[in-house]
């Protein structure tokens, strides 16, 4: 039997197919919403362009304004670290214990040598850096906490008179105008002798 075509056609038609026919034209209902929704956006492209480039130069601004405080923060921790080593190594420096000071006397064969100190004569050891053979009679040394020799000073000299002075913890010796490197010794009115 052929099909009618048509209106009375079309109703005469199964159940299903109405729901079909249905759910097309709600589907149809639908696209022409969202064409005429599109068909609005193209007539005002500018506006939500405008929009997204405005909400992407404030970022780019804040990302801008955000790196420079950045630098500047990087800037000033580094000052400040530097500060801290600065001020660890002064307190390391300052509390540190004092070092004393004594005049060479002698060489010893065990690679000691002696000095006088404070009105003491003392065997101390020597740094391994600074050679014992190297020191002459009467010159000021430099001694740590422990009494062991850490430097060597030179003899010291007091500005315009030309003599040579040791200055220790001693009485001063003098060796007059041209130093014959002999250790200076008191005579028993308190003279040097030299």
């Amino acid at each position: 039997m052929p099909r009618e075509t048509g209106n009375a056609g079309f109703e005469a038609e199964s159940p299903d197919a109405q729901k079909e026919v249905g759910a097309l034209r709600l589907q149809i209902r639908h696209l022409e919403e969202e064409t005429a929704l599109l068909r609005r956006r193209l007539a005002d492209p500018g506006g939500q362009v405008k929009l997204l480039e405005e909400k992407l130069s404030d970022t780019r601004a804040r990302l801008t304004q955000a790196l420079g405080q950045n630098e500047r923060l990087a800037g000033a921790l580094k000052e400040v670290r530097e500060q801290i080593v600065a001020l660890k190594e002064e307190v390391e420096k300052l509390s540190q214990p004092p070092s004393g000071f004594g005049v060479f006397m002698a060489t010893n064969e065990d690679g000691s040598i002696d000095i006088m100190t404070g009105g003491r004569k003392l065997r101390v050891n020597v740094a391994n850096e600074i050679d014992p053979k190297s020191l002459v009679r009467g010159q000021e040394v430099m001694l740590n906490e422990a009494m062991n020799v850490i430097s060597v000073r030179q003899f010291e000299s007091r500005a315009g008179d030309g003599e040579v002075h040791i200055a220790a913890a001693e009485p001063e010796f003098n060796f007059g105008g041209s130093c014959t490197h002999a250790l200076a010794t008191p005579n028993h009115s308190g003279e040097f002798i030299h």
